[in-house]
């Protein structure tokens, strides 16, 4: 069936520049492999930068693909997917990678392709506990998180090692820059943000924890680092798309 559709679809591939073209023959795989994930799942569920996480039953996607199982797509940009076409849409430490005009287009998009109905789920870094890092640096936590996160990150070849009194300094700056975070949100302006799309019910949820069973133990971040550190730095929020709202109230 595959075969099949790229076949149709190859004759404008090479009317463009070469570069362009194996770019437009990636988008049709991706997009073609998508469209049947749909038309054969009876609950789509979208996981939105997998990275290297790939989640059974999810369409998983992700700007780099590194296996046959993930399927691209640029989180920032318009979504190769139909109107109402996913109950659920998962995303983890994601977010704080786009720009806010990026982020402006993930949340349209999400609202976009969900059904009435349908729910978001997002982890995301806290910016209030990059600011508690700066003004409270000894508090247990941060001090402990400074110390763990300077001893790993900061350090520089070349470079003065730094009096621990000066470690939020570079901690905070490593975590913008280092990992390439564009926009850090509290949960508050998360929910406010959120809601300027149709989003409704926007609230938090402990890591790992969901009252919507489908959601429940997604995240694996802390994978990558301590569970405390994740703790520390990660908020989730749900979400509920208000098109179901709507519905009802037209009915």
């Amino acid at each position: 069936v595959f075969a099949e559709k790229i076949l149709i679809e190859k004759e404008c591939w090479f009317q463009k520049l070469s570069e362009e073209a194996v770019q437009l023959t990636v988008d049709t795989i991706h997009r073609i492999a998508s469209c049947h994930y749909l038309k054969t799942t009876d609950i789509p569920k979208l996981h939105i930068g997998c990275g290297p996480f790939v989640m059974e039953g999810w369409l998983n996607v992700d700007i780099q693909c590194s296996c046959s199982d993930i399927r691209y797509l640029d989180a920032g940009k318009p979504y190769p997917f139909p109107d109402n076409s996913f109950n659920y849409i998962y995303s983890e430490h994601l977010f704080e990678h786009l720009s806010i005009e990026e982020q402006t287009v993930m949340l349209q998009e999400c609202y976009r392709i969900l059904r009435p109905g349908g729910r978001i789920r997002l982890a995301t870094p806290n910016l209030h506990f990059l600011m508690n890092l700066y003004l409270y640096p000894d508090k247990e936590c941060n001090r402990k998180y400074l110390e763990w996160s300077y001893q790993h990150f900061g350090m520089k070849q070349g470079v003065p090692e730094v009096q621990k009194k000066d470690y939020p300094l570079y901690v905070i700056n490593n975590f913008f820059h280092l990992w390439g975070h564009q926009f850090i949100h509290t949960p508050q302006s998360l929910e406010h943000f959120a809601e300027k799309f149709g989003f409704w019910n926007v609230h938090s949820f402990p890591i790992g924890i969901s009252d919507t069973p489908i959601l429940q133990g997604l995240e694996k971040h802390g994978q990558n680092l301590p569970i405390w550190a994740n703790e520390l730095e990660t908020f989730v929020m749900e979400m509920e798309n208000l098109k179901q709202e709507v519905l009802i109230k037209e009915n």
